[in-house]
């Protein structure tokens, strides 16, 4: 290519042509050596790019699903824990309100001895329900239910079954094999699925016992077709105390 530029200028000499016109042709020869030369730099340039650039190791390419659902959880989370701390600074200043009322109608015992079953806003109300326990058993039936307002944060409505005099064992004499053993004599069925067995104090809600509370083994059974009962039986005797479907 230079020779061929030198070869050029040399023919241009040797034309008879006007000093304009050789000017013209002189400047249109450093014109082409200007543009070629900036050619060929450009492309020593892109060689040595790419190669740079071929040693580059570049990330994997996100899966855009999955940091969409990575994002959606993380705002999820963000808005349960506003609204957990919302609820339970509201929550837990209901139920001091709904404590002092027990303790100062009732007493600090009878408190001691409730654990909260539920706690609810319906609107402008809250409403509470207290499960009693003895010596850390469930008493069935046994509650307490306060509603609040939630404007002055005075109790409106407040209901009490509770018994203040219990006094029975709470050591079983028969096993939970033996109590599951009864239920399934009484329906004749070995093909019984036992679930959530727990020992309770039984009220006599059927009046039909001699004493009021009895200890007891509350379990649920599925039978078939599909049935779902709880069973009550004395812990003491093994008699079935009580029993009922849930699937009504």
């Amino acid at each position: 290519m230079k020779k061929k530029i030198i070869k050029s200028i040399k023919n241009l000499q040797a034309k008879p042509e006007d000093e304009k016109t050789k000017l013209v042709w002189i400047l249109s020869i450093f014109f082409m050596i200007f543009i070629i030369g900036g050619w060929f730099s450009s492309l020593n340039n892109k060689k040595t790019l790419g190669n740079d650039f071929n040693k580059i190791t570049l990330p994997p390419f996100p899966n855009i699903e999955t940091e969409l659902n990575e994002l959606d959880s993380t705002m999820n989370k963000i808005d349960n824990l506003k609204a957990g701390i919302i609820n339970e600074n509201e929550q837990t200043q209901i139920k001091e309100i709904a404590k002092l009322y027990i303790e100062e109608n009732l007493s600090k015992k009878t408190y001691d001895n409730l654990k909260i079953k539920q706690i609810e806003k319906q609107e402008n109300t809250w409403h509470l329900e207290y499960q009693q326990y003895y010596k850390d058993l469930l008493i069935e039936e046994n509650k307490i239910s306060l509603t609040i307002d939630d404007a002055d944060r005075k109790v409106t409505d407040f209901v009490s079954n509770y018994n203040k005099d219990m006094n029975i064992a709470i050591t079983p004499s028969i096993e939970i094999k033996k109590a599951q053993d009864k239920i399934i004599s009484k329906l004749n069925n070995e093909n019984l699925e036992f679930k959530n067995s727990s020992l309770v104090i039984y009220k006599n809600i059927i009046k039909k016992h001699p004493t009021d509370y009895r200890l007891a083994w509350k379990i649920n059974v599925i039978s078939e077709p599909f049935q779902n009962d709880n069973y009550y039986i004395d812990a003491k005797d093994g008699e079935i105390l009580y029993y009922y479907s849930l699937d009504k």
